[in-house]
């Protein structure tokens, strides 16, 4: 086909009816498409602009802009120019800019010199919603088509994910990916950050329509924005990576640079820390050290610390929190009191020093399960109104999955049930805001063996009270071997065995009336059947304890006559009206503790 026979086809379709025009329009779109040689570039240029606007007048607009688009290519006309401006754009502009303004402040993003006119880019609508050109002011080139908020299928490239971390999209111009994933991302407490790489273009798209999701993005236009935004701000990184336009090593290096960085001990954050891992220690640097190098091998960094009280330890192993104070890791906290001041006092000035939202005990023995940790962090930022979370350990502390509404049903489950320090985590808002370790200290200062001993537990106790409580199976804690006992917390037991200061007969007694005296202070502890279910417990616990105590200690060195004896004492202890008088009918409590009198004996006469 030459050029005069495409000059009479035209002219031919001028005259003839819609059908047979759009008939042969498209049979000679085809043959210039797979034979553009054919025709010469004024023809095509003809063609193109013809059939452009014989589809703009059919309402099939995105072909129509497509048509003068290729026509465009092959020669500019001010013609088309101006028609695509005068049909397309102009009617437009208001709306544009308005969805523009909206869609800037929904950002919450200062875009400096980018007010509307300023934009590089015009956007050309078509019949189809959401699906526009671009319109390069500058250069009045018509450039390619794309859908806004459009989703695609797949990713180009994404790392491993972590359960805890934040998203970081890297996209050209687009944004409905991370759009279409942020409702769930801030369902999970967690941040979505965009990295576009087209600025110009991602502007323009803002003329298209407004969109309120866009509030929960955090956007940057180039890598060195997002490493300045990490080092002023203290959100935590987004280590899981999703690129729709390129590779994503060079996101990967920008934030392991970011990460390196907040490590260092001139950058040290205690603003947004989620939990602080807090290890009372004393006599024992080795371990702590060992637990400090294991903990700080992890991936996180604002979002953890890790605190280490050094209880005025005097032995070989001071040297090891010499080691401690000077490491230059941001992530590490180290007090050091210049006396002992017992567990207790320890333990009082480790939680003090933390600033994470929760803290997490640990005795320097044991360690964390790293890989537990990331689930557990993820489940404290989805759960940040919980007052306590109760992990399990390798050995001591086995639990299930139970989750208790704040009073009688988180105390009946779990009051007294935390023997063994490690895995607690308390929400440290609450604790502060209720002053439970200051209400406690008032307690402790009368003499008191259950906050001297168990200082957890008492916390634990005024902490049922005020929030939820979950519990779970997952092992946070691996426990160590433990060390041998300090000479100071020996007791010599009728010059025959020696005992732990904590597990002695009158200790575990004096522990009771301790717990007891704690119990009395108790918001909830008021009415009498509260009051009767909590002593029962109590009571429990007790003979519980005085069995471990036999069973570790007693039975090496006493006489079945003289464990019998202890039995008798601790039941008599227990059933005192004492305690029995705060309440009417104490018929339950006598049995049960009677059950566990008989059981008890049952346990030593079958002692060999």
């Amino acid at each position: 086909m030459n050029d005069l026979e495409l000059e009479k086809l035209v002219q031919f379709i001028q005259e003839g009816n819609a059908e047979q025009a759009v008939n042969k329009l498209y049979e000679i779109y085809e043959d210039v498409s797979n034979n553009p040689n054919h025709y010469s570039n004024e023809n095509k240029h003809f063609f193109y602009k013809f059939f452009g606007e014989f589809l703009f007048e059919s309402g099939e607009y995105h072909r129509a802009v497509s048509m003068f688009k290729l026509a465009q290519s092959i020669e500019h006309s001010d013609e088309i120019d101006s028609f695509i401006l005068q049909a397309f754009i102009e009617p437009n502009i208001p709306e544009f800019e308005m969805n523009y303004i909206e869609n800037l402040k929904a950002l919450k993003k200062t875009v400096d010199g980018r007010e509307f006119t300023n934009l590089s880019y015009y956007l050309i609508p078509t019949e189809f919603e959401n699906r526009y050109y671009f319109y390069n002011k500058k250069t009045k080139e018509i450039m390619g088509d794309f859908t806004l908020f459009q989703t695609k299928t797949s990713a180009y490239k994404k790392n491993e994910f972590d359960s805890f971390s934040s998203y970081l999209y890297v996209e050209k111009f687009e944004i409905g990916n991370s759009l279409a994933a942020v409702s769930s991302v801030v369902k999970e407490h967690r941040e979505c950050f965009v990295l576009i790489e087209e600025e110009d273009k991602f502007l323009a798209t803002l003329q298209g329509g407004y969109n309120p999701k866009l509030n929960n993005l955090t956007l940057f236009f180039s890598y060195l924005e997002m490493k300045s935004f990490f080092e002023f701000h203290t959100n935590y990184i987004p280590r899981n990576i999703i690129s729709f336009s390129t590779e994503i090593q060079k996101s990967q290096e920008y934030i392991q640079f970011i990460h390196n960085n907040r490590r260092m001990s001139l950058n040290k954050n205690r603003e947004n820390i989620l939990l602080s891992i807090c290890i009372p220690s004393y006599n024992r640097g080795h371990r702590a050290l060992e637990n400090i190098i294991h903990l700080l091998s992890s991936k996180y960094d604002y979002e953890l610390e890790v605190v280490v009280s050094n209880n005025g330890s005097q032995n070989t192993t001071a040297g090891f929190y010499k080691e401690i104070e000077a490491c230059t890791d941001s992530r590490v906290t180290y007090s050091e009191l210049k006396s002992n001041e017992g567990f207790y006092g320890n333990l009082v000035n480790v939680c003090k020093e933390a600033s994470g939202r929760f803290i997490l005990l640990l005795s320097d023995e044991d360690s964390v399960d790293l890989d537990i940790l990331e689930k557990m962090v993820s489940f404290l930022r989805s759960e940040p109104n919980l007052a306590l979370v109760k992990s399990s350990t390798t050995n001591q502390s086995e639990f299930e999955e139970i989750t208790t509404s704040p009073g009688t049903e988180s105390l009946y489950q779990f009051m007294l049930t935390s023997n063994y320090m490690s895995g607690i985590i308390f929400n440290k808002d609450l604790l502060v805001e209720k002053k439970v370790i200051e209400n406690i200290e008032i307690i402790h200062s009368l003499g008191n063996e259950a906050t001297l001993h168990y200082p957890h537990m008492c916390w634990e106790l005024l902490m049922c009270q005020y929030g939820a409580v979950y519990s779970t199976s997952l092992k946070l804690i691996n426990e160590g071997a433990p060390e041998k006992m300090e000479a100071e917390n020996i007791k010599i037991i009728k010059k025959r065995g020696e005992v732990s200061q904590y597990a002695t007969i009158e200790s575990r007694l004096e522990q009771h009336r301790g717990f007891f005296e704690v119990m009395k202070s108790m918001e909830i502890f008021k009415d009498e059947e509260i009051i009767k279910k909590m002593y029962k417990k109590l009571c429990d616990k007790t003979f519980w304890l005085i069995y471990i105590s036999l069973e570790n200690f007693y039975k090496k060195f006493s006489s079945q006559e003289e464990l019998l004896d202890i039995i008798d004492e601790v039941h008599l202890y227990c059933s005192d009206l004492h305690y029995l008088n705060h309440f009417k009918d104490y018929t339950e409590v006598n049995r049960s503790n009677e059950v566990w009198r008989e059981t008890l004996k049952k346990y030593v006469l079958q002692l060999n």
